[in-house]
C-alpha cells in the first residue's frame, strides 16, 4: 500500500492487499482494542476485512463483525455501544479502489493525526509480534436497533408514515438500507441499479426514467457505502442538494452545519455554520452546537449529498435521509417545494494544477488585493464574491486536484468567470 493512499480522514487507494489489511488490523487493535467492524458488499472488501480481522485477533482482541452495511450503521453502532469501528470501503471510488474508514468510540470519524498515527506505525512498524493469538470474532446484529433509531428520527418530524408513496431507489450495487426503511414506513419502494458507482447528475438519467415511467413521487440515488444520496423529483428533473438541504432546514428548525463550498442560498432557510469540508470538521461543529443546546436539531450539509443527523449518528447517512426527503413530498411536490427557493446557477470544474499550495497562494493572493473581491470565508481555501458572482476555490482533500466553484442568483456571466481564472488561477502555469 503506498502512503499517499492515507488521506486526510481515511484510507483509499488501489493496491491494497490483504497482508496490507491484516497489519492495519494489527496496529489498530494494539492502539484502540476491541472494534467493531463492517464493509460494503465488493469482493475485494471481503476478503479484505477477513484479513483486518486477523489482524485484530492475533493481537488478543475482539472484532465485532456487523456485515454487510452501510457507512452510518459501523457509526451508529460504535455510538450505542462505545467501541472504536471500522469500515471497510472506498465510498464512491470505482472498483479498483479499496479503502477503510475509523471511528472513534462514540461514532465520529477519525481526525487527521489519529489516521496518520496509523500510517507511521504502518511504514515503521513490521507487526511480526503479536501478544497472542486468542482473540474472537463475534457477529454483531443490530439491525433492528438501528433501523428503530432511522424511524424515531424520522417521527420526530412527521406524523404520517410514507403510505401512498412510490419512491424509485438507484442502489448502485451498494449497501444502502433504504429499500428496508421505507418499506417499514410503508411507501412503496421500486429498486434498480445502473452503472456506476457514484452518483452525480450526469448518470442518473436510467433513474429519471423510471420515476416518469412509474409516476413516482421522487427517486433517489445512494453511492456505495450509502452515505450520501441524490435526489430527482417527480418529473425525473435533478434536484441540487443544497436545495435540498434548504427544505431539510425548514424540518429541522436547527442550524445548518455547511461545508464552505455550499451554496449561500442555505442563509435563506436557516442559521447556517460553515465548516471546512469533510466528515470530520462537520462533526466537529455539530458537537459545538449540541454542547450548547443538547435538545435542539442540528443538522450536517455538504453540496456533494451529504446529510448527518447527529441523533442518530455522527456520519452522514444517506439512509436516514432518504425517508427525511421522502417525508417533505407527503403534502406538496417536491418539484413545488423547490420552485419556492431562490433559484441558483452553479458551475462546479476540477481543475489540474501542478502545485495545489503555489496556486492557492495565488488565489487568496487576489482576494486579498483586488478591491473588488469581497472575502467570505478562508477555512477551508477562500470563499469570496467578485461582481455578483460567489466563488469557492479550495484544494480537494481526497484527489490532486483544486475544486472550482462559482454561482451566481441572476446568471452566470462567462466573462467574469474568466476574469477570475485569468487574474487568480492561471498566474500559476504562466
Amino acid at each position: 500500500m503506498l502512503k499517499e493512499s492515507f488521506k486526510k480522514y481515511d484510507i483509499r487507494g488501489t493496491g491494497i492487499s490483504e497482508e496490507d489489511a491484516c497489519k492495519l488490523g494489527k496496529i489498530f487493535a494494539r492502539k484502540h482494542g476491541d472494534v467493531i467492524v463492517g464493509r460494503d458488499k465488493k469482493g475485494s472488501s471481503r476478503k479484505l476485512c477477513k484479513a483486518f480481522i486477523e489482524g485484530v485477533k492475533s493481537q488478543g482482541m475482539k472484532a465485532y463483525y456487523l456485515g454487510v452495511v452501510p457507512t452510518d450503521f459501523v457509526s451508529f453502532a460504535s455510538k450505542k455501544l462505545v467501541r472504536p469501528s471500522c469500515m471497510i470501503t472506498a465510498s464512491h471510488l470505482s472498483d479498483e479502489y479499496d479503502g477503510f474508514k475509523f471511528n472513534y468510540d462514540d461514532g465520529s470519524s477519525f481526525k487527521t493525526s489519529d489516521l496518520y498515527y496509523l500510517r507511521d506505525k504502518f511504514f515503521s512498524d513490521d507487526c511480526e509480534q503479536s501478544l497472542n493469538s486468542k482473540g474472537k470474532r463475534k457477529r454483531l446484529r443490530l439491525k433492528k436497533d438501528y433501523i428503530d433509531s432511522l424511524k424515531a428520527r424520522y417521527f420526530n418530524f412527521f406524523k404520517k408514515d410514507l403510505k401512498g408513496q412510490k419512491i424509485v431507489l438507484d442502489l448502485k450495487g451498494g449497501v444502502s438500507m433504504a429499500p428496508y426503511l421505507l418499506k417499514e414506513l410503508n411507501a412503496s419502494v421500486y429498486k434498480i441499479n445502473s452503472n456506476g458507482s457514484e452518483p452525480n447528475p450526469e448518470n442518473l438519467l436510467e433513474l429519471s426514467n423510471k420515476v416518469i415511467e412509474l409516476g413516482a413521487c421522487l427517486g433517489m440515488a445512494f453511492d456505495y457505502d450509502a452515505d450520501r444520496v441524490l435526489v430527482v423529483d417527480e418529473n425525473g428533473n435533478y434536484v441540487d442538494p443544497n436545495h435540498i438541504s434548504c427544505l431539510i432546514a425548514r424540518v429541522y428548525g436547527g442550524p445548518v452545519i455547511a461545508s464552505i463550498d455550499s451554496s449561500l442560498v442555505l442563509e435563506t432557510c436557516g442559521n447556517v455554520i460553515y465548516s471546512k469540508v469533510g466528515d470530520p470538521y462537520i462533526q466537529e461543529c455539530l458537537k459545538s452546537v449540541l454542547c450548547k443546546c443538547k435538545e435542539c436539531n442540528p443538522f450536517g450539509s455538504e453540496s456533494s449529498g451529504h446529510y448527518t443527523d447527529p441523533h442518530h449518528a455522527w456520519c452522514s447517512s444517506g439512509t436516514l435521509f432518504s425517508a427525511i426527503i421522502a417525508g417533505l413530498a407527503l403534502n406538496k411536490n417536491l418539484s413545488e417545494l423547490v420552485n419556492s427557493l431562490p433559484k441558483i446557477h452553479v458551475r462546479k470544474e476540477k481543475l489540474d494544477v501542478p502545485n495545489k499550495d503555489a496556486f492557492m497562494n495565488y488565489v487568496c493572493n487576489f482576494v486579498k488585493t483586488n478591491e473588488l473581491a469581497k472575502l467570505i470565508s478562508d477555512i477551508d481555501g477562500v470563499k469570496f464574491e467578485y461582481r455578483d458572482h460567489y466563488f469557492t476555490i479550495r484544494p480537494s482533500n481526497t484527489e490532486d486536484i483544486i475544486r472550482f466553484h462559482v454561482e451566481s442568483v441572476s446568471g452566470l456571466e462567462e466573462s467574469i468567470i474568466e476574469e477570475v481564472k485569468y487574474e487568480s488561477c492561471y498566474p500559476c502555469w504562466r
